[in-house]
């Protein structure tokens, strides 16, 4: 039986289960191999797992990739990079020939390249808040304290194209704005509970979005 973060084993016909060890994947299908009895491929969020000996080890069918579910990408010349579900932040930096995984943030969330200047890149998950990067996605910073919320959305964080070095992030309780690339953040007099989302208009800095988990949404054009 397929569990989140385990495979569970009976061999009594489903009266007992039993939890097989190295198996701490979530699990979605699991397929017999009729020709070679013992032989079990798994497929889970973490990719594809193989035994051949009834379950007693696993090899990773995956190569280099760790995840198939991306909440979050961004491109800027050869950089790419992921925000992943299960797995930290993976970034590539020659246009994917290799990866790399971005130690000490949490999964899912989203990324963003800053169009006025892509040498200042955004990652948020909603474990580890934000962060930002001041070299094309190569290290990166946490924001002290930071603003965000946990909240695992695409648009929780919000670039002004007409003036880039500024920049909104939706936090616990309102709506926060940078005016230095990320580096500070000060909260605005936005009386919004529980927001989910903020988008500025490419077009038109005045013109901003705000979502809030209750299912409203308001904008303003000052």
């Amino acid at each position: 039986g397929g569990v989140d973060g385990a495979l569970d084993i009976s061999t009594d016909k489903g009266a007992t289960w039993n939890t097989m060890p190295n198996t701490p994947w979530d699990t979605k299908f699991i397929l017999p191999w009729p020709s070679q009895p013992g032989k079990i491929i798994v497929g889970t969020d973490q990719g594809l797992y193989c035994t051949t000996n009834g379950g007693t080890s696993w090899a990773s069918l995956n190569g280099h990739i760790m995840s198939s579910l991306i909440t979050g990408l961004a491109v800027s010349g050869n950089t790419i990079l992921t925000a992943v579900q299960d797995f930290g932040p993976m970034a590539t930096y020659d246009s994917g020939a290799t990866w790399n995984q971005i130690p000490g943030i949490d999964e899912d969330g989203t990324a963003r390249f800053n169009p006025g200047n892509p040498n200042y890149a955004y990652l948020y998950t909603p474990g580890s808040g934000l962060h930002y990067s001041t070299n094309g996605g190569h290290t990166w910073t946490a924001i002290p304290s930071s603003p965000t919320t946990g909240i695992a959305a695409h648009d929780v964080l919000s670039i002004d194209a007409k003036n880039p070095a500024t920049v909104y992030v939706v936090g616990t309780n309102g709506i926060y704005r940078s005016l230095d690339w990320g580096a500070t953040w000060n909260p605005l007099p936005w009386s919004f509970t529980n927001p989910s989302l903020v988008v500025v208009s490419p077009s038109d800095s005045q013109t901003i979005f705000v979502g809030t988990q209750a299912g409203s949404l308001s904008f303003t054009h000052n």
